[in-house]
């Protein structure tokens, strides 16, 4: 199947192509659907610079989901942290959120 032959196709056939590939089918060996839920919202993390939340807010962000939140807390406290979630989650501001905080308030921060 070219690059460009799954443009314009639902998911859903996208994967009964693959399921019915000689060549790729017997290759699979599970399948999961994950319902849709609903976005779990939450208040943005004490130290949070007060410019990096005027940013996201000019930007539509008035509040991140739950799991950028709790990254961004842990991050500003200076934990590890690992962000799992699905594909346009919004994982990228679980670390751009502490690195331009950092920036924000110490001019001789790096990232």
């Amino acid at each position: 199947m070219p690059p460009s032959a799954g443009l314009g196709r639902s998911v859903r056939d996208l994967v009964a192509d693959l399921e019915s590939s000689k060549d790729l089918g017997p290759n699979l060996v599970a399948r999961r659907v994950v319902p849709a839920r609903p976005a779990e919202l939450a208040d943005w993390p004490q130290g949070v610079a007060p410019e990096v939340l005027a940013v996201l807010a000019r930007r539509g962000l008035d509040r991140p989901f739950s799991h950028q939140a709790e990254a961004i807390r842990l991050a500003l406290a200076g934990k590890d942290t690992v962000v799992v979630t699905a594909t346009a989650s919004g994982k990228t501001l679980c670390y751009n959120v502490p690195v331009l905080t950092a920036l924000a308030t110490d001019p001789a921060a790096r990232a």
